[in-house]
């Protein structure tokens, strides 16, 4: 599951990379924020992927904990990062 949500993430930076492009919006502001904390999450639950992959049997207990602080920490910015696009697309 986290494999999937990590490369989907990737494919909706791509897109909204590709409207800013496309609709000529320009990077400041909102929308900014908005792709820049979009990226952290895609990395993290990358980071995240990587660590249930490479030590999935034998995973220590920091690294148990790193994992769980980034589930954590991207549970909070998916939801940030959700807020702000809506703010950008339909006002405060």
């Amino acid at each position: 599951n986290l494999a999937l949500a990590a490369t989907a993430a990737l494919f909706a930076i791509a897109t909204g990379l590709a409207a800013l492009i496309k609709m000529h919006i320009p990077f400041d502001g909102i929308i900014r924020t908005h792709m820049l904390l979009a990226l952290v999450v895609t990395v993290t639950m990358w980071g995240m992927f990587g660590l249930r992959a490479h030590n999935h049997e034998k995973i220590t207990m920091p690294a148990r904990l790193t994992y769980y602080f980034l589930a954590v920490a991207n549970l909070l910015l998916v939801g940030y990062v959700g807020h702000l696009g809506g703010q950008f697309v339909y006002g405060s």
